[in-house]
This record gives C-alpha cells, sequence and structure tokens, in this order.
C-alpha cells in the first residue's frame, strides 16, 4: 500500500505528464484518455463530448458492453 507521501509524488508526476512506470503499457487504454486530460492548457484538453466517444470506442475494442453496471 503506497504511503501518503508516494501518492503525492506520483500525482506531482503526473502533473508534469510523467506517468509511473510500466504504467502506459499495463494500462494503454487508461493512458490515452488520462494523459490529454492532464494537458497543462485547457484549450490543448479533450472536450467532455470527445472523452465520452474515447471511452465508447475502447469500451467496444474491448467488447464491453455495458461499464456502468454494478
Amino acid at each position: 500500500m503506497p504511503t501518503g507521501h508516494e501518492k503525492a509524488v506520483v500525482l506531482t508526476d503526473l502533473r508534469e505528464q510523467t506517468f509511473p512506470k510500466e504504467f502506459q503499457h499495463n494500462f494503454y487504454h487508461e493512458y490515452l484518455v488520462i494523459k490529454p486530460m492532464l494537458c497543462e492548457k485547457p484549450e490543448q484538453r479533450p472536450e467532455a463530448s470527445q472523452l465520452d466517444a474515447n471511452l465508447k470506442e475502447i469500451s467496444d475494442s474491448l467488447d464491453i458492453e455495458e461499464m456502468s453496471d454494478p
């Protein structure tokens, strides 16, 4: 279990678009969604509609029918 300091380091690194080792490899689809959302300039971040489209595309590619069912 990561410590508070370790979490703080990861979050600080993410603000600079530096992901933890192996994240891009182990969570490729998530990486593709998260990385653009971390752009420093808001105008470079994706719109909510684009995020929705990206998530639907990922869902389809993973052949997942329903992502939000409990």
